[in-house]
């Protein structure tokens, strides 16, 4: 992968994700990247909606996990889409689920990104890179049917 094309401002980042591999993977990706990323992570969609009422700054980019026990993705981006407070948030459901009837019911929710989770780390890193180089180009993305499935063969 390459390095900085661009230059990168800083972003704040929280994920939501209940498998704790998961969770680390994410964490030493964005590590590796070496960007100037702040990166928060919860276990569920209630503690992410709990973290919110109390952070100091929105996030940038929220990624979701769609199957979390609590309160499950689907749940917790309506919640976050129905408060004007993150409406310049992009939204990018993380999940291993590649089922169709899921990526429509999040793209009509209002999220901005769909992602399968990959099987490889290096597949992660360069996926997540690529979500920080949307948002980079777009400072407030814009729902694409087109673009809404993100994958590494997909172009910005």
């Amino acid at each position: 992968m390459k390095t900085h094309l661009i230059d990168i401002p800083k972003f704040n980042v929280v994920m939501a994700d209940d498998d704790s591999d998961d969770r680390y993977m994410f964490m030493n990706a964005f590590k590796e990247l070496t960007l100037d990323i702040h990166t928060h992570i919860v276990e569920n969609g209630l503690e992410l909606i709990q973290y919110l009422k109390t952070a100091t700054q929105i996030p940038d980019i929220i990624f979701l996990d769609l199957n979390m026990p609590l309160m499950n993705g689907f749940e917790c981006l309506k919640t976050l889409k129905q408060d004007h407070q993150y409406e310049t948030c992009c939204f990018v459901i993380f999940s291993t689920s590649s089922r169709q009837q899921d990526i429509d019911e999040t793209f009509l929710l209002g999220a901005n990104i769909y992602l399968t989770k990959p099987e490889s780390f290096n597949e992660l890193k360069d996926l997540l890179y690529k979500v920080i180089l949307f948002n980079c180009h777009y400072q407030r993305p814009e729902i694409n049917r087109d673009s809404f499935v993100m994958s590494l063969g997909s172009r910005l």
